[in-house]
């Protein structure tokens, strides 16, 4: 067996050669290759990485980051899901909206739109699954995926992003031709992927958009529910995202069905909408939900029973889905009367029929309290085993320290546990590691929003805040047990090796969610107002380390067994670092992987603990900071692998780019830090993120360390007194530091890598740096500095603004190294979101457009690579549409091999474009159209077909017609197109003799494909060209009919010879097939 992944897969191109030697005698024509080398279209277009590094992604590191996409509870809200009741939903199929919405010729009015809105518990999201199976069951030639918001899900169930991982990984694998977009990330974008674990937001978008541009002439049905339970500004930002997709120029059809409650009201430029509660058919689906699960009999009094059930539901599902259970129940006791009062003491509105289930008995309620708090705070939703084991700890004063009884903790028990605490309000989710959550966010609503905990305990205080402390607790707690059975049994001193601990995670489930969150609960807790100098106090730092032994850091933190302000750093405990005794040590103590407490927040990300440390209040409100605190603030994340000891403390601040806490802690009498600053400053100044940063260093002496050892006769600069005034507030020391001493803006050596203080600046987007300096800069620094900006990784649309800048002032490239020149818009193009930097090169006269990179000019790059838009910006620019590759495939023919069907009609529509050319084999678009033969391909040789340049009749270097190619393609449609054309001749055969039909005959008798190339013989005889008897020549027709046919090709040739005797034919065109397939 040969497995291959695509034609240019060299397994490939060994079985065609195999099939080459075998199908060869049989044709009895030697020169006809079956597709090998250049007889078939690329199914993978080379990435920027394979093109210039010569390497694509492997088969496992496409898996590999796909599995990436994937999290845990992906699918947990579709599956949970109850699915709708026979006969119900399916009206919706037959709405005058939803037939609009599928119907391709109505795509105009709405550009793929359908928003379907409805209250709480309508049952909006049932509806959306129903859609979503039949779409999957009915649209067979179309992509249909799904996502279902969960607010009551972990953070990737509930956000945009866990919506694009989710959808990329979808459409990569329903379309494996779309995952070579993967390449285009290469081994850089595969490496920060897998370090980081994790898609950045960015990416996520551009790969989903790049998918979508390599799927041709598909319809991609997206249903995506509950918007309502994700952040409204990130629901904005993906309603934006998907209009831009609509309005993208490209042959896919792009189709989203939304859901949502009416609020937040979300504005939609175009697009269908229908309000399921004002439908009658809702209503409808709702009386036949009533009719078969109340089981009150048939009755006059049943039938009141319904009615009213009906009436007071208000059209909303989940209000009779609950209400029916109590009423069965009041029935199967035998009491009918006591079954309509119950009824008229159930309270009409969702909220209320919450209240009253929760307290119509006192059973339990300690645990049902804690249940609630459990769902409603926890940091992550907890597993069923996990709540058990909090709700029974959080209950009991003196829990027992042995490990769980597996024999609670089955599903069954699990199950009916959860039923019972939550009285019947959570349930259990259906996934592969399913979680606890509750039956609808109506319940968090009611609890949160609507007051119903207060309603619960009218005299609790805080409950939120009480909340976060039981929790922590209960995860208080779990870290002591294990530690408590040690020393029980002797063993209290820290096993240093993982091996040699118990497996905690089996024995006590709820230990891995303590150790992550119990800081969580914690700082909570503090910033609601529960005092938590206790918990700091008495807190068991080794025994946390010992709890999270199982892990290599939790070897290593044992190691080291760094301060708890370090975890609290690490963890983002911004209220517990600033109620700590000793947080004014924290430089002193040292340990752990980041060494300091204050740095193990800044990897983090947690700017607000960061502050904590050096007194600061965390920054609520960016948007009203001054402008020097506005662009201090960094727009990346900390990479983890950047993290190196032998980096200064201070760099990491500049990287981090908070002033505040980098001006205090320059500030600070702490005497080793300032002391390694006058050692490391061009480091620091290396790592600075933002201009204001910048403008601190030079404040604290930067230029006057580097001015004081480079010349003896300066003295270092004390800015701060000068009489001199700034005139920029932004950084008033850079600016009298180089009025001062103006050979610092082209002194290489104090701006580390770059050239001068122009290239600094623009490489990192610092633009008005790059303003204040560009006057004195030397011209060749000037030239080097634009470089920098196109090349620079980090502050994109800073960059453009430097860019622009540097572009108005005039810079010449003229006089710099061509080599250097010609690859800017290679490397400008690589670049993802690049398109406006790369608009901004385009005019410059100097720019050479067909520089080629790896035998391909920017405009064949940019085919290859998908990148229609500058595809579009390269030929209104100039560039050459009639570029060639090594192998002579023109640019057009390049968008054909791609079905890139936009290029495409770009370049055919460019005057300069010679439509007809041929590559090294003699092949012309047209004839690799025919090879192709997608749809895609199809449309594209109907626009050929119709140019008066374009010869259909024209062979390859193997003799073989464009037709023949069609015949051979075994499409149908493709060949009728080419039959369409007055011009063709049907009967022109190879140099050899071989004419289409023959080959039809040979193809169908030899690879047993009946009835394609019966039809496409039908197609061929059809045209009334052909010659009965071969050219006069032997065999005649019949004879190769009879040869190479099956019984039904026979019978087709018989019908023709009729029909021509006849000179009508009618009958060969009705004639339908009735043969059999060969195997």
């Amino acid at each position: 067996m040969c497995r291959f992944s695509g034609l240019n897969d060299p397994r490939y191109e060994k079985v065609a050669a195999a099939f080459q030697r075998l199908v060869q005698p049989l044709l009895g024509e030697s020169n006809i290759e079956i597709c090998v080398e250049e007889s078939g279209p690329r199914s993978r277009a080379r990435t920027p990485e394979a093109n210039f590094d010569g390497k694509t992604l492997s088969e496992a590191q496409h898996r590999e980051m796909m599995d990436r996409l994937r999290f845990k509870q992906m699918d947990a809200r579709l599956l949970t899901l109850k699915t709708a009741q026979t006969k119900t939903c399916r009206w919706l199929l037959k709405n005058r909206h939803y037939m609009d919405w599928i119907n391709t010729k109505k795509i105009s009015e709405h550009h793929g739109f359908f928003w379907i809105k409805g209250k709480p518990g309508t049952g909006k999201s049932i509806m959306m699954k129903f859609l979503f199976w039949e779409a999957k069951k009915t649209m067979k030639d179309s992509i249909v995926m799904s996502f279902f918001f969960n607010a009551r899900g972990g953070d990737l169930e509930k956000s945009t992003p866990g919506l694009y991982r989710s959808l990329l990984l979808q459409l990569l694998e329903k379309a494996p031709e779309t995952r070579h977009i993967l390449d285009y990330y290469g081994a850089s974008g595969f490496n920060a992927i897998k370090e980081a674990s994790d898609w950045p937001d960015e990416m996520l978008k551009e790969a989903f958009s790049r998918a979508l541009e390599k799927l041709g002439n598909q319809r991609i049905v997206c249903y995506i529910d509950a918007l309502d339970e994700c952040p409204e500004d990130d629901v904005r930002d993906m309603i934006s995202f998907f209009e831009e997709l609509g309005d993208l120029e490209k042959a896919v059809e792009f189709r989203v069905c939304f859901s949502s409650r009416h609020y937040p009201e979300i504005s939609i430029r175009t697009g269908l909408q229908l309000v399921l509660e004002l439908e009658q058919d809702h209503k409808n689906d709702i009386t036949l939900y009533i009719d078969t699960h109340l089981k009150v009999g048939a009755t006059t009094q049943a039938e009141d029973i319904k009615a009213e059930i009906l009436v007071k539901s208000s059209n909303i599902f989940l209000w009779v889905a609950l209400v029916i259970p109590i009423l069965n129940k009041e029935y199967d006791r035998g009491r009918i009367k006591a079954l309509k009062k119950r009824l008229r003491e159930i309270p009409t509105g969702l909220h209320e029929l919450f209240l009253d289930i929760l307290t119509r008995d006192h059973k339990n309620i300690g645990e049902l309290l804690v249940c609630i708090q459990c769902i409603l705070f926890a940091a992550r939703p907890f597993r069923p085993d996990e709540l058990r084991i909090a709700v029974e700890a959080g209950c009991e004063d003196d829990p027992p320290d042995e490990p769980c009884d597996s024999a609670q903790m089955t599903a069954d028990n699990l199950r009916r546990f959860v039923l019972d605490a939550s009285k019947g309000l959570a349930e259990i989710t259906k996934s592969k590691e399913p979680t606890v959550q509750f039956i609808h966010e109506s319940v968090r609503d009611f609890l949160l929003k609507d007051g119903g905990l207060r309603k619960l305990l009218p005299t609790a205080k805080n409950f939120e805040g009480q909340g976060h402390d039981k929790l922590k607790r209960i995860c208080s707690l779990q870290i002591s047990l294990p530690i408590a059975r040690l020393k029980r049994v002797g063993r209290a001193s820290y096993p240093h090796r993982a091996q040699e601990c118990p497996d905690w995670a089996q024995e006590y489930p709820l230990l891995q969610y303590a150790v992550e969150h119990i800081y969580f609960h914690a700082n909570w807790a503090q910033k609601l107002g529960l005092d938590q100098t206790a918990f700091l106090e008495t807190f068991d730092t080794l025994a946390w380390t010992m709890a999270r032994s199982n892990s290599d850091e939790g070897a290593f933190l044992a190691i080291w067994h760094p301060h708890l302000l370090y975890f609290l750093g690490e963890y983002g405990s911004a209220d517990l670092i600033g109620i700590h005794p000793e947080r004014h040590k924290h430089f002193q103590l040292e340990g752990g992987q980041f060494r300091y407490p204050l740095v193990a927040a800044l990897y983090g990300g947690h700017s607000a603990a960061a502050r904590a440390f050096v007194n600061l209040p965390q920054l609520h409100d960016e948007a009203s900071a001054n402008l020097a605190q506005t662009k201090s603030r960094r727009s990346f994340t900390m990479k983890k692998e950047g993290f190196s000891n032998k980096r200064h403390l201070i760099s990491f601040l500049c990287e981090f780019g908070d002033v505040d806490i980098l001006r205090i802690v320059l500030e600070s009498t702490y005497s080793e830090v300032m002391h390694d600053f006058t050692i490391n400053w061009r480091q620091c100044l290396q790592h600075a993120s933002s201009e204001a940063i910048v403008d601190v260093l030079i404040e604290f002496g930067a230029a006057s360390l580097e001015l004081a050892k480079s010349n003896s006769h300066v003295k270092p600069l004390n800015l701060l007194n000068d009489d001199e005034e700034p005139t920029l507030l932004i950084f008033p020391h850079l600016e009298l530091a180089l009025k001062k001493h103006p050979p610092l803006i082209n002194q290489a050596e104090f701006w580390g890598d770059s050239k001068s203080l122009l290239s600094y600046a623009a490489e990192r987007g610092f633009e008005q740096i790059s303003k204040l300096c560009i006057k004195d800069t030397y011209d060749h620094n000037i030239q080097d500095a634009l470089c920098c900006a196109v090349l620079g990784r980090i502050n994109h649309s800073s960059r453009l603004a430097v860019i622009k800048f540097l572009l108005d002032a005039g810079v010449d490239l003229r006089t710099s190294q061509k080599s250097r020149h010609d690859r800017l818009i290679f490397e400008a193009m690589l670049r993802p979101h690049n398109e406006e930097v790369v608009a901004l090169l385009l005019p410059i006269p100097s720019l050479d457009l067909e520089a080629k990179r790896e035998d391909l000019t920017p405009l064949l790059w940019a085919i290859q690579e998908s990148r229609k838009t500058f595809v579009k910006m390269l030929l209104s620019a100039g560039s050459d549409p009639m570029a060639r590759t090594t192998g002579g495939t023109t640019a057009l023919t390049l968008t054909v091999k791609l079905s890139d069907l936009n290029s495409f009609r770009c370049i055919l529509s460019n005057p300069k474009c010679e439509i007809d050319a041929r590559d090294n084999t003699g092949r012309t678009a047209l004839s690799w159209c025919a090879t192709v033969a997608d749809k895609t391909a199809i449309t594209m040789a109907s626009d050929l077909i119709k140019q008066q340049s374009v010869d259909p009749n024209s062979r390859d270097n193997s003799g073989q017609t464009v037709l023949m190619r069609a015949v051979r393609s075994g499409s149908p449609e493709l060949v009728k197109v080419l039959l369409k054309s007055p011009r063709i001749n049907p009967h022109l055969a190879s140099r050899r003799g071989s004419t289409p039909l023959m080959l039809a005959f040979k193809i169908s008798h030899d690879y047993g494909c009946g009835r394609v190339f019966w039809e496409i013989s039908r197609m061929l005889l059809l045209t009334g060209k052909i010659d009965l008897d071969c050219q006069n020549r032997r065999p005649t027709l019949f004879q190769l009919a009879k040869v190479y046919g099956p019984v039904g090709l026979v019978r087709l040739v018989e019908c023709f010879y009729r029909c021509c005797e006849r000179d009508r034919m009618d009958e060969l065109r009705d004639l339908e097939w009735h043969g059999k397939e060969i195997n």
